[in-house]
């Protein structure tokens, strides 16, 4: 059972690369520096159409199956769930005011800056949880078959910014992503 939660844990490895995006534009946002709004608006395009689409449906789909056998982690499972409820919710609410942003409305910089920082502390709590308390469970408990189960219970989606093919859309977040750790985005490699 460790290739899904090596799969998960590379996935939140890229949510956390995101994360840290939004956090530096909070900040920039905050200090009324210039913010890319399109970008940021690309990045929760992603964050609220492929983990709150693909990820966490599955991951409560496998949740479900431990927490059937193992009643001692219903509770966790129940809070995880209404978790995901939540991030989708404030992955909404900051796509709203960026919706709004570029098509020139003016939006509060506080609830912006709020909206954005709510939705990066929370995901990143719930990421933490996951690893620490589930993912161990789930990689002692589940077996293929419960994962093969979730797998059809869900669907298995294709990621478009960190799969094998980059959706046109996403390449321009890849290269910042690239920028913020030092790489060549065009090679690969570190820069000097």
């Amino acid at each position: 059972m460790s290739k899904p939660i090596e799969r998960w844990e590379r996935e939140h490895g890229n949510f956390v690369r995101l994360l840290d995006l939004i956090d530096d534009w909070s900040e920039r946002f905050r200090a009324g520096e210039p913010v890319e709004y399109e970008l940021l608006r690309e990045v929760m395009y992603y964050m609220t159409h492929y983990p709150d689409r693909y990820h966490h449906p599955l991951e409560d789909a496998v949740f479900d199956y431990l927490a059937g056998r193992h009643r001692e982690f219903l509770a966790p499972v129940a809070e995880l769930g209404k978790q995901h409820r939540e991030i989708g919710e404030l992955g909404k609410a900051l796509v709203e005011d960026l919706d709004a942003i570029v098509g020139g409305a003016v939006v509060s910089r506080a609830a912006v800056v709020g909206d954005a920082e709510n939705y990066s502390a929370l995901m990143r709590t719930h990421m933490k949880l996951e690893e620490t308390m589930l993912f161990p469970a789930i990689a002692e408990h589940c077996t293929d078959a419960d994962w093969e189960a979730a797998l059809s219970r869900v669907g298995d989606g294709v990621d478009p910014m960190f799969g094998d093919a980059v959706e046109q859309r996403y390449e321009t977040v890849l290269r910042e992503i690239a920028n913020q750790v030092g790489c060549d985005c065009e090679t690969g490699t570190p820069k000097r």
